[in-house]
């Protein structure tokens, strides 16, 4: 075959002759496996590597480890539970610990039948480790009522009005929202109340 190549020279002519050796019988050219990419290709900077990508083989067999015998699999079981069991007994330990801190327990904080102090103060205040959600009071006094207070108290009396204060009437039964440690009830000497004590919200009806 002849190929004919010009150049910048006018009326320049090159004949480059390439011969075509043919090999009668020959086996076919080995082409590159379909599943990967050649390892290198040919261009016009000479002979550059190929594509790094992996082509996956279709028909490579999975590789399956070796099964367990019956010492392993027993090991492997107990090693779970013996896991299982060590996150139970850490959930136990975090439920106990945080029930023996608030002293709470399905919401229940305290669930009493008090009396104010016949002599010297007249309220009676508790206080517990956590903060209380709601109070529930009922005055078993006949006549007198009795001043619920949201936190310590201020002085020798109590309050008559103000922010976290409620009345509860004789016989009457009071359920009041408090966000404090502390509760305060004050009332007339050696009164008989019930009480209740909650971490959160409660929807009550009728009396204690």
């Amino acid at each position: 075959m002849t190929t004919e190549a010009r150049g910048p020279f006018s009326g320049l002519r090159r004949r480059i002759d390439q011969a075509t050796i043919r090999t009668e019988g020959s086996p076919p050219p080995t082409q590159p496996a379909l599943s990967q990419p050649p390892a290198t290709v040919g261009g016009g900077h000479g002979i550059v590597a190929g594509a790094k990508r992996q082509i996956p083989d279709v028909n490579a067999q999975p590789a399956h480890g070796r099964p367990l015998s019956q010492k392993d699999a027993e090991r492997l079981m107990w090693a779970e539970m013996l896991a299982a069991s060590r996150e139970l007994v850490e959930s136990s330990t975090v439920l106990t610990a945080a029930l023996g801190r608030t002293g709470a327990y399905n919401g229940v904080i305290e669930v009493a039948l008090w009396q104010i102090p016949a002599t010297g103060d007249i309220y009676l205040m508790r206080e517990f480790s956590t903060v209380i959600g709601m109070v529930r009071v009922t005055n078993h006094h006949a006549a007198d009522p009795l001043i619920i207070q949201a936190g310590m108290p201020m002085g020798p009396t109590g309050p008559t009005s103000g922010i976290g204060v409620q009345r509860c009437a004789a016989g009457a039964t009071v359920a009041m929202p408090i966000g404090t440690r502390q509760v305060t009830v004050w009332g007339t000497a050696a009164t008989l109340f019930s009480f209740q004590a909650f971490t959160g919200l409660q929807g009550f009806g009728g009396n204690l």
